[in-house]
């Protein structure tokens, strides 16, 4: 039996409006609830100095217990002269035909522990790739961080030309 006036499978205005309200709700609360668990069961991007370390990479703490290990500071010459790693040599891909000889008058077959600036400089790489393939160094690894992560260790540091 039909209610007066309406059309049998028709629903009255208020009515169509609660539905149009409940529907325009359940979008947001399905996006947070679709957010969260992607936040939930993604893998979250590691911090600075975390995560998982490249073929060549190395923690300071790591390189620090290397014995006798010879570090190298793949920088411009004003950042090392400003301070670098004690005992270091600067060698850099800009000048590699002026410095290479002085690292390999340096080096005795101990590891090799390269660093630039910071996590996001490659020039590091850059000159382990190159003592690993011109001289040979078969224990060379690359500083996480870099210079940025020693100075935020708080280790000590030189200033000077110290083993240009």
């Amino acid at each position: 039996m039909l209610a007066r006036g309406k059309v049998a499978g028709t629903i009255g205005v208020g009515r169509r409006l609660v539905l149009l309200i409940l529907h325009l709700l359940c979008i947001p609360v399905l996006a947070i609830v679709l957010a969260g668990g992607a936040y939930y069961l993604m893998p979250s991007v590691p911090r600075y100095g975390e995560g998982r370390l490249g073929d060549d990479e190395i923690t300071l703490a790591n390189a620090l217990r290397l014995d006798g290990a010879l570090w190298v500071d793949a920088r411009n010459e004003v950042e090392y002269v400003s301070g670098h790693v004690p005992g270091s040599i600067l060698l850099n891909e800009e000048q590699w035909s002026r410095r290479i000889e002085a690292f390999v008058m340096r080096w005795n077959g101990q590891p090799v522990v390269v660093y630039c600036g910071g996590a996001e400089c490659n020039a590091s790489r850059a000159v382990a790739r190159r003592l690993r393939a011109d001289v040979g160094v078969p224990e060379i690894h690359v500083l996480r961080g870099g210079w940025q992560g020693y100075v935020q260790a708080g280790r000590s540091i030189e200033q000077g030309v110290f083993g240009r």
